[in-house]
């Protein structure tokens, strides 16, 4: 089952399953400050350690979460607990070690949109995009994910060649934004997923080109990345309230969810004391968001995820842990 423990002075284990194995989950935000952005993309590794075992350890990627030099004096980056994106990017194109990495993010947006040749025009594309991949290789090609600079308050570029992206008839659900109540990809206000749509299909772009699978259709094992969506996953581990107003109940609930799922899953305490208590703008707990993320990679290894909704061909669909696990018998 799984459990919490204090993971420093535990015997390591060995070589390969601790380095050839990892499993990412990210809480995705896009402000256009790149200090803002190490606030809100908080990312969390687990490495896997046997068939069914993972350990979340204080190391790696993790370091960042419980080994940060909170000085005045420390430049701004040692001082934030996430990435910028462009960082992360980097970090993941160059770890071919990591197997599946799990966002929440929207990874396209509706057919209707890919095929309206007005939505192109509108960004000075002469013809309707028509695939997913043509509109994510146009925006990875004139949104390269740069900042004016290297300081914290640097901001990201490009932006205003989306603006008219932003007008509300493109609200448009996909049909896996129906079955789970999640927001269009476009959303540019009252929790605006825009930002992340735009920046996202960059970022996965490049992760394309590096060797992961985009699981837009089907869930066939590989080095793999996905989309999720927090609620969502919450939800089909067992979770019934709002874990934004309960977020330490459902992190517990996950965690007895997948020990019932026969997953056995360590969590160095300093980690877990950070999914508790790291909160942004009020209300975000980041560290539970990107904590349910990873529970949708662990269980898309354990073959115990599924689409959410009618997998819509260019649209993909959200991935979460099947709401019951597979019978081992």
């Amino acid at each position: 089952m799984s459990r919490s423990t204090d993971l420093n002075n535990q015997p390591a284990a060995s070589k390969e399953s601790l380095i050839l194995q990892k499993f990412i989950g990210i809480d995705f935000g896009v402000p256009r400050r790149a200090g803002d952005q190490a606030k809100k993309i908080i990312a969390i590794e687990a490495v896997k350690r046997s068939k069914s075992t993972y350990a979340i350890l204080p190391g790696g990627r993790n370091q960042r979460l419980v080994g940060l030099n909170g000085a005045p004096t420390a430049p701004w980056r040692h001082r934030r607990p996430g990435w910028t994106i462009d960082q992360l990017r980097d970090s993941l194109c160059a770890d071919s070690t990591v197997r599946a990495a799990a966002f929440d993010i929207p990874f396209s947006i509706p057919r209707e949109l890919l095929c309206d040749a007005r939505f192109a025009n509108a960004v000075g594309v002469k013809e309707a995009f028509g695939t997913r991949a043509v509109w994510q290789s146009f925006i990875a090609q004139v949104f390269p994910l740069v900042f004016d600079g290297d300081k914290a308050g640097s901001e990201m570029i490009g932006w205003q060649r989306f603006d008219p992206w932003r007008r509300r008839e493109y609200w448009i659900s996909r049909r896996t934004d129906k079955s789970t109540q999640a927001s269009p990809p476009l959303k540019d206000k009252f929790q605006s997923v825009f930002n992340m749509t735009i920046a996202g299909a960059s970022l996965l772009n490049s992760m394309a080109k590096s060797g992961y699978q985009e699981k837009i259709a089907d869930l066939e094992p590989g080095r793999a990345v996905m989309e999720t969506y927090p609620r969502a996953v919450a939800a089909a581990l067992g979770f019934a309230g709002s874990y934004k107003q309960q977020p330490l109940e459902c992190l517990e609930t996950v965690l007895e969810a997948l020990g019932a799922r026969g997953v056995k899953l360590d969590f160095d305490r300093a980690v877990k004391k950070f999914c508790e208590t790291y909160v942004t703008g009020g209300n975000d707990h980041d560290g539970v968001d990107a904590f349910l993320c990873l529970a949708t990679a662990i269980c898309f290894d354990q073959g115990q995820a599924t689409f959410c909704g009618k997998v819509v061909l260019q649209e993909g669909a959200i991935i979460t842990p099947t709401a019951r696990p597979k019978s081992t018998t």
